[in-house]
């Protein structure tokens, strides 16, 4: 569910964008994850998006869950 979230959040932040190019996320102890298993996760769910062959950084923070930061886009020319 956390994977699918970020996805979600990453094509509405797109708006009209031909694709997500990178992906910046925040994760916490509270994300359940540890960061290659999430950026795993992720690949998996972005497959047949526009996010699907985005690179995906993953920043450990102190707090908190896992949270989209924020997102690099290619947009259409």
């Amino acid at each position: 569910p956390i994977a699918r979230e970020l996805v979600r959040a990453a094509l509405t932040s797109s708006g009209a964008a031909q694709r997500v190019t990178a992906m910046h996320i925040s994760l916490g102890p509270e994300g359940a994850y540890v960061p290659e298993s999430l950026k795993a996760h992720i690949r998996a769910v972005a497959v047949g998006t526009i996010a699907e062959d985005a690179d995906i950084a993953v920043t450990p923070v102190l707090s908190g869950g896992a949270e989209l930061v924020s997102i690099d886009v290619e947009e259409k020319d």
